[in-house]
């Protein structure tokens, strides 16, 4: 059954992951780690740390397919939760359809020193976030000293952001190296929030 995480799938109401490698693994969604909020949880922080993602994939559910399965989150995807992932690493993750890397939904976090290189959201239905797309922001979400390079996606080569009223997005010390919108705008990046503070 591929509808989520090829690696590890986690309802939880707290979650810390550390040093983990996932890698070559295949789902609808969360290709190598899906986190989702657990039902009657409360308001904790999952926490990702030093762990790896490498060439995980995520392919579009069917028609008719259960609605989580959205082809979202080729190594990592983080579904109504407050998050932090530091130190880790991105390489070579596949979506059809958005977030070729790390996806986010109704979310809020942090992505602190975290290296994403040659990700890509590539498919006749995908739109943005080569390594990070993140939607319908529930609260702030912060991206620091974090490198972004080589990842691919019709817009929004590295970064596609959509935040739900004025919940602000911050780019801080990050680098940008030859990513690419292959098809409309944001080679690096397509941001969409009332409040956006790029200092890369």
């Amino acid at each position: 059954d591929d509808r989520y995480a090829g690696g590890m799938v986690a309802f939880c109401d707290e979650a810390e992951i550390t040093d983990c490698h996932f890698s070559e693994n295949r789902a609808r969604i969360g290709g190598g780690l899906y986190i989702c909020r657990a039902e009657g949880c409360g308001d904790t922080q999952v926490r990702i740390s030093g762990c790896e993602f490498v060439r995980n994939t995520v392919v579009r559910a069917p028609p008719l397919g259960d609605e989580r399965s959205t082809g979202e989150g080729g190594g990592l995807f983080i579904d109504r939760r407050d998050f932090v992932v530091t130190d880790s690493w991105f390489v070579g993750n596949t979506s059809s359809v958005a977030a070729g890397a790390l996806g986010c939904r109704q979310s809020s976090g942090q992505v602190v020193r975290t290296f994403f290189y040659g990700n890509q959201a590539t498919g006749p239905t995908s739109w943005g976030g080569g390594a990070l797309a993140a939607g319908y922001l529930q609260g702030p979400l912060g991206v620091y000293r974090s490198v972004f390079a080589d990842n691919r996606a019709p817009y929004g080569g590295a970064v596609s952001c959509t935040a739900n009223g004025d919940q602000p997005t911050d780019l801080v010390n990050c680098t940008f190296l030859q990513n690419q919108g292959t098809y409309w705008a944001g080679g690096a990046l397509s941001v969409c929030s009332e409040k956006v503070n790029p200092r890369t």
